[in-house]
């Protein structure tokens, strides 16, 4: 998992976007790029203000909160038994 903070007030933006990518181990115990779990549009997203109203941006909303909902590995694995197992 990997995130990043992203703080750009003047154009309503302020948060941490997530990415997830993930690996699966062959019968040789070589890792390979798991593309099906990594291309899930539920393993990334952003969590923060976005399109807030400011300055730069006064037709933004007042209400402009967004919650990611996995943000942490337990989420994750969570997650990814729920779907994939």
């Amino acid at each position: 998992m990997v995130t990043w903070d992203s703080q750009h007030p003047g154009a309503g933006m302020y948060g941490d976007f997530y990415q997830t990518y993930a690996y699966t181990k062959n019968k040789e115990g070589i890792l390979s790029f798991d593309r099906i779990i990594s291309g899930d549009d539920n393993l990334s997203g952003f969590e923060g203000g976005r399109d807030c109203k400011s300055y730069a941006n006064p037709d933004g909303s007042d209400d402009c909160y967004v919650n990611y909902k996995y943000k942490t590995a337990a989420d994750v694995k969570k997650y990814l038994k729920q779907k994939y197992h």
